[in-house]
Formats: structure tokens, C-alpha cells, sequence
């Protein structure tokens, strides 16, 4: 570890605030919008309402079966999602989708023949299972027809700045990737790879997530579990969890609710875990709920980025609102900058370096790499911008403190004088995002991009997005030789209280 001579430690756990809810991407709350059909779960006399006030929300979940959107072959009706996705994005909500291939509810057409009826007509096979359709899931004219969709589905979507991620729904019930309570079969192995296949060919950019239940609701007990979970893991693949809070589970395992939680530990370290809370009101009047506490419990231990509930939105804030902002800042990433060690002084135009100790307190790494900086503000109202270009926010992980050492070198031409040091991460943005067709971007967030909230006390945020921490003295400069550094004891030896 390298640590330069002169560094001053100052601890900076004095200015955490774990209280506040921070609105951070990628990370957080969302709602079915669409769920079973396309009136489901907001409210038409209200459309206007984009939870602005709901702490943590991220994004809008739009479960569909594919009926809708190729009501005939090779034509699409992206309308009924794109105006949609338009008026939430231009607050700031992004969305995610699960496209469903059988349905359990008979109140539509597109509910009984989630596969559309035309792909049956060109000779797909299957059979009425209750009062809907279930294709053969391993048909050669069903695979090649749902290929073909998802092909032009990821042709406009891949990519989109968006879209949080794609679930795998084109197996099983729901999409939940199983068939118990209906048909109770089992597909053979190699049906299962072609399913996540044709949604890893459609969405290269996007992330794509297993439903955990085609593992672990196969009960083939051949070995086809563990060869089909490792398959996921080695093609990059997140998971996600529809049983979130459902009574009968938390009976048999468990105050979390989750049953066979070790599968999700190959995933989290590289990718998301989304927990989907069962329907709000069955899990409410079962007692399942506890007031939140089931949840929790299972954000914990499977290490939750997103966390859904099928419900009307303004009925669960209002029953649970501390819970959601408890729950929301511990999803995902939830970062705070433990300790700062920086040079009382540094000289115009050398290179210095400082370090870092954060401290990730949510349950799972980001998926995404921030940007961070260092702006120095002198007392005239002088500013630099420098990019800490060793800082990588994905390594800083829960119960981790993590270390990291970033050069830095002012410009020679700063003038003297006493400046204050503050640091902001932040989220770039492209200049020019793939959209699809009738889309226009938002506003973008001026350089250096869109800030992420740190937990430090508001009294330190400036209104760029950056948060003051310390003060530096900028020497004039003078062509002397670069000092370097020496060798000496990493920065975290064991724990806080070791600290010198």
C-alpha cells in the first residue's frame, strides 16, 4: 500500500446522515404498472401522479404477454408501452419488462392466448390448461416466432438509457419460469438454455435476469437444477424472486420468506437480485407482511437491488412509509466516505495524491461505474475540477471497507491561496443515447453528469452535487522535482477504533 508522507487523516463519520432517503439510479423501489393484463395497479383518474414524493422509487414494471404487442405477425404495437414509458421517463422513472408467453386469467383475449393466437394458426403446439393457452415451450414454430419478436422487441429497446433490465418471462405461469398449479411439467433442459438464449441475443446491452423459480421449482431432481443454474451464471444472467412474503413460505423457511436462498449467492456479487413482494393486499390480511419486517429480512439476505409490490401506490406509502425509506436506502448501493487522508498542502501544477476509505452500507455493489471528482474552491470563487480517475465505486462493497489511493496534480496556473476540497460522484451520460424511434431525451444533467447522493449531512451538498469536506493549501508554482510516495501500513489495518 502506498501512502504519502504528509497526509492528514480526518475522520468524516461526523458528517453521516443514514436518515435521509436518497433518490439514487439504478437501485430501489418500483411498481407493476402493467401486471396480468393493462389495467392493472395505477390509477386512471390520476395519471398525472409520477411518485414524486415516494422515497427510493426508481422504476416502472411492465409485465405484458406478447399478444398484446404482435397482435398480427411482424406488426408491433409499441404505442401501448411507449406512451407509457414517455411520461414517466420525462420524470425521471425508468422501467423494466417481462413479455409472457401463459396467462391463468380469462378476462381478456390476450390473457387466454398469451401466445397470440396467429403463432397457433401457423401450427404452434400446446393445449388449454385451465381457461388458457400453454404452448409447447419447446415447439420449433414457437421458438421461431417468439425469436423473432424478442429480436425486433431488443432491436428498439436494447440499450435505451431507460431501461433498468429484461426478465426471462417466456416460460412458465406468469412468466415466473414454472408450471405448478397447472400443467406441472417439466420442459427438457435444453427448452430452458433456448429460452435464455433468445432474450441474451436480443438484449447485449441491457441486463437480462433469470426468474429463480426455473431452478427451483424444476424438481426434475437429475441433476438439471445445478447444470441450468450454472449455465445462468457463466451467460451473465441476474435473478430475480417473485415470492417475496407469500405466507406459505415463510411458514416453511423462515422469517425471510425466501426459500432456497443460497441460490442467489453466485449472482449478487456481479449482478442484480430484483425481489418481487407478493400481491400487497393477500400478503397483508395473511399477516405475512409484519409490518415490513419479511422484507427486510429477505433484502438482506439475498442482497436486493430492486425491490417491487403489486399494489395501488398511494395505499402502501401511506401504510408503510418510514419502511420504504428505511428499505430503499438499504437496497443496493448506499455509500459513505468514512475517512479522507489529504496533504495540508499541495504545489501548482505537482503531482499529489490523496486517499479514501468508503464504506458501502446497502446490501449489494452497483453494477455501474461512477465518476468520481475532486473541485477545489478557493476563496475568490476560483474552481477546479479534477478527475480521480482510480476511483471505482463497483469494488466498494457491503461490510467492506474499501480503500483507494487517487492522484491528482492542479493545474500549474491555480493561483496560491486556501481552498476548500469537496468530492462528488457521479453518473455520466452519453451525449448522444440510442433512443428508440418517436423518443426525445430528457435534459441532460450538466458536466460531469447526474450526481449520487452520498450519505453526508445536507449542510455539506452544494448545488452541483458535490459535498464540501476539507480545506487545502495550494503552494505557486515552482519545477521541483515530484517527491512520490513511500511505503508504509494500509489505511485500514482492522478497524475504525485501530485507527491512530
Amino acid at each position: 500500500m502506498i501512502r504519502k508522507e504528509n497526509w492528514r487523516r480526518i475522520p468524516l463519520w461526523g458528517l453521516w446522515d443514514n436518515r435521509t432517503p436518497l433518490n439514487n439510479p439504478h437501485k430501489g423501489w418500483y411498481l407493476h404498472y402493467f401486471d396480468n393484463g393493462i389495467q392493472r395497479y395505477f390509477d386512471p383518474d390520476n395519471p398525472d401522479d409520477y411518485l414524486e414524493d415516494f422515497p427510493c422509487f426508481n422504476h416502472i414494471y411492465l409485465r405484458l404477454a406478447w399478444s398484446y404487442l404482435e397482435p398480427e405477425e411482424g406488426k408491433y404495437n409499441w404505442d401501448l408501452i411507449d406512451d407509457v414509458i414517455k411520461r414517466w421517463w420525462a420524470h425521471d422513472r425508468r422501467c423494466a419488462f417481462r413479455i409472457t408467453c401463459k396467462e391463468t386469467d380469462d378476462s381478456h383475449p390476450n390473457q387466454v392466448f398469451a401466445t397470440p393466437k396467429w403463432v397457433i394458426d401457423a401450427g404452434c403446439r400446446g393445449e388449454m390448461v385451465g381457461k388458457c393457452f400453454e404452448p409447447d415451450y419447446g415447439d420449433p414454430i414457437f421458438l421461431e416466432k417468439f425469436e423473432n419478436f424478442m429480436q425486433a422487441f431488443g432491436a428498439r429497446y436494447d440499450g435505451a438509457p431507460f431501461l433498468e433490465y429484461v426478465d426471462i418471462g417466456s416460460f412458465g405461469e406468469w412468466g415466473e419460469g414454472h408450471t405448478e398449479g397447472t400443467s406441472d411439467r417439466a420442459w427438457p433442459i435444453e427448452v430452458m438454455k433456448e429460452h435464455i438464449d433468445i432474450h441474451l441475443r436480443a438484449f447485449k446491452k441491457t441486463p437480462v435476469l433469470l426468474n429463480y423459480d426455473m431452478v427451483a421449482l424444476r424438481r426434475t431432481y437429475d441433476g438439471t437444477e445445478e447444470e441450468l443454474q450454472r449455465y445462468c451464471i457463466e451467460a451473465g444472467c441476474g435473478v430475480r424472486v417473485d415470492s417475496g412474503c407469500v405466507r406459505f413460505y415463510e411458514d416453511r423457511y423462515g422469517l425471510s420468506s425466501m426459500h432456497l436462498p443460497h441460490l442467489f449467492q453466485p449472482y449478487w456479487p456481479n449482478k442484480p437480485v430484483d425481489l418481487e413482494l407478493g400481491h400487497y393486499s393477500g400478503v397483508k390480511k395473511s399477516g405475512a407482511w409484519n409490518h415490513g419486517y419479511t422484507m427486510l429480512a429477505a433484502i438482506y439476505e439475498i442482497h436486493v437491488t430492486y425491490g417491487g409490490f403489486h399494489g395501488y401506490a398511494r395505499e402502501w406509502l401511506k401504510d408503510n412509509a418510514h419502511f420504504a425509506r428505511v428499505a430503499g436506502n438499504v437496497m443496493g448501493y448506499w455509500y459513505f466516505p468514512q475517512t479522507l487522508y489529504l496533504p495540508e498542502s499541495v504545489r501548482a501544477g505537482q503531482r499529489a495524491s490523496m486517499g479514501m476509505i468508503w464504506e458501502n452500507r446497502g446490501v449489494a455493489p452497483c453494477y455501474h461505474k461512477y465518476n468520481l471528482y475532486m473541485k477545489l474552491t478557493g476563496e475568490d470563487g476560483t474552481k477546479e475540477l479534477i478527475h480521480l480517475k482510480e476511483a471505482d465505486n463497483r469494488r466498494w462493497l457491503m461490510n467492506e471497507p474499501r480503500e483507494e489511493i487517487y492522484s491528482f496534480r492542479p493545474s500549474k496556473d491555480l493561483k496560491p491561496g486556501r481552498y476548500t476540497v469537496s468530492i462528488g460522484l457521479f453518473e455520466p451520460e452519453e451525449e448522444n443515447p440510442k433512443l428508440p424511434e418517436g423518443y426525445t431525451a430528457p435534459p441532460r444533467h450538466p458536466f460531469p453528469g447526474r450526481p449520487i447522493k452520498l450519505g453526508i449531512v445536507a449542510t455539506r451538498l452544494e448545488e452541483d452535487g458535490f459535498y464540501q469536506l476539507a480545506d487545502i493549501n495550494i503552494l505557486p508554482y515552482a519545477d521541483i522535482p515530484y517527491e512520490g510516495v513511500v511505503k508504509v501500513e494500509p489505511l485500514w489495518p482492522t478497524h475504525p477504533k485501530s485507527m491512530k
